[in-house]
């Protein structure tokens, strides 16, 4: 079994990319985060982005590709985040500031709103925002699960609205006061927007603990308003900018 010490840190990076290369026949395995710029820290995960041939390699779907990923990596005792994308994914985000994608390879690219990037971060936050709808009754689903979503549902809606900017890199941070922050050095944000912080404790001390209390009566239903909110307003933004109306003065 390889532990993180028994190897000096760059035969631990080498070994990982050949390990994952050969796991789903990867075309390419690009480190990423603090281990890439030699600046981790105890408990950083090392980023792996995979990049699997057209078609998938081996015959595996990207969530076959995720899981040999995960038992083939298993051994080697750090953390990890691996992204699997195909090249086709590649050669259509490599540009895009606001996609994971654009963020590790770091390619020159489009520098005004990317509302390609935006749509895609809109439609999976819509996902988590459709399961929070879904999760109005405590008695099915714990208050923990239900913060879950909406903090995912939050985070995709600002990454989108930091697409809308243009020539911005967009966090992969999950901290909604960081989000907030890099949208507010560009847009005005309303004031029903500003106060999302209160969430990150569902994507990160209830990942572990559950909530010291129980959310109050009527909490979800109004959680839920403001995260829908949230998505009409950025979904109005990125129409405008699609479809601008000309100003006929």
């Amino acid at each position: 079994m390889t532990r993180a010490g028994d190897l000096p840190r760059d035969e631990l990076l080498r070994a990982l990319t050949e390990a994952a290369t050969q796991a789903v026949r990867a075309e390419r395995v690009v480190v990423f985060g603090p281990w890439a710029r030699g600046s981790e820290s105890p408990g950083d995960p090392v980023g792996l982005l995979v990049i699997l041939a057209d078609p998938l390699g081996g015959g595996l779907d990207r969530r076959q590709a995720a899981a040999k990923l995960g038992s083939a990596l298993g051994d080697f005792r750090v953390p990890k985040r691996i992204l699997v994308f195909t090249e086709a994914d590649e050669e259509r985000w490599q540009s895009s500031p606001a996609h994971p994608i654009g963020q590790v390879l770091g390619k020159e690219g489009r520098s005004g709103p990317d509302p390609e990037s935006a749509h895609l971060l809109l439609d999976v936050a819509a996902r988590h925002l459709k399961a929070v709808h879904g999760m109005a009754e405590p008695d099915l689903f714990d208050d923990e699960i239900f913060g879950f979503h909406c903090h995912a549902a939050v985070a995709g809606a600002l990454r989108a609205w930091l697409a809308l900017t243009g020539g911005v890199r967009v966090p992969p941070a999950e901290d909604l006061v960081e989000l907030l922050a890099c949208v507010g050095e560009f847009w005005d944000v309303p004031e029903p927007f500003r106060e999302f912080g209160p969430l990150n404790v569902f994507a990160h001390q209830c990942r572990f603990v559950p909530l010291d209390e129980p959310l109050e009566p009527g909490e979800r239903r109004r959680w839920f308003d403001r995260v829908r909110r949230l998505h009409e307003y950025v979904q109005g933004l990125l129409a405008q900018i699609e479809h601008p109306i000309d100003n006929p003065g």
